[in-house]
């Protein structure tokens, strides 16, 4: 469970950096975060 936040607050923080970056067209691979 615990790895699991990880790698969705891991993913968020890839998709803000992005987002800063402009490309708001950036999406987290829902296929890795089932559920």
């Amino acid at each position: 469970m615990q790895e699991r936040l990880r790698e969705v607050i891991a993913a968020q923080a890839a998709m803000a950096a992005q987002h800063a970056q402009g490309q708001i067209s950036y999406r987290m691979d829902a296929t890795r975060l089932p559920g």
